[in-house]
């Protein structure tokens, strides 16, 4: 906790006005908590994380929140991915992500909310369609998305089934490297940039049955 008190004071609370006037999510920063274990809080010693509880990272983000709300919510973020795919992902998957988010390398996001559904969960009209060889091919736009500005390892919902409501809604781990998928530019906010709220558009995005996640 005093490393974390310590890089809120020295880090965040100074860069934060030079990270709003260049409307940016402060990757550099990102690194530099990554460095000292705040994207690993909750993850598992065995998988490269501190294993500490959601209390630990609760106060983590009580110190960072009170120098920059939009960084402390990027981060965690990207924590929360990593969190996420060490527990639930198979185990290649967690290896192929869980380091670069870990390490600051890549950032990650959790997309749910659409344009015209807002964040109503059994409204979303993002499709993942089986194919009859293996995988999933999804489509569909995403927005207001935290970190979608930068972002490249998203968990994603999509309706598998149309028409069933939230029955049909899957989550999917997506490669924003991959072909189909479209970034948009981040958004022009009020303040806080520093949370790289944007959205991405998937266009005949191919997934996996692997990176089926639930």
């Amino acid at each position: 906790m005093t490393s974390a008190h310590a890089f809120a004071r020295q880090v965040v609370m100074p860069g934060a006005p030079r990270w709003e006037a260049e409307r940016r999510i402060a990757r550099e920063a990102l690194s530099a908590a990554a460095a000292i274990g705040l994207t690993g809080i909750e993850v598992p010693v065995a998988q490269g994380g501190l294993g500490l509880g959601y209390r630990v990272k609760a106060r983590v983000a009580e110190l960072l929140g009170a120098a920059d709300f939009g960084f402390t919510m990027s981060l965690l973020n990207t924590h929360n991915v990593a969190a996420k795919l060490a527990r639930e992902a198979p185990a290649a998957l967690a290896r192929q992500h869980v380091p670069d988010l870990l390490a600051g390398r890549r950032l990650g996001c959790t997309a749910l909310t659409e344009p015209g559904a807002g964040s109503d969960f059994a409204a979303i009209t993002t499709t993942a369609t089986a194919l009859p060889g293996g995988g999933w091919r999804i489509s569909g736009a995403k927005a207001w998305i935290t970190n979608a500005a930068d972002a490249d390892v998203v968990v994603l919902y999509a309706q598998t089934e149309p028409g069933s409501g939230g029955r049909g809604i899957a989550g999917f781990v997506v490669d924003g490297r991959r072909a189909g998928f479209i970034r948009q530019p981040g958004y022009a906010l009020g303040g806080q940039h520093t949370i790289g709220t944007g959205g991405f558009t998937l266009d005949g995005y191919i997934a996996s049955d692997d990176e089926l996640l639930h």
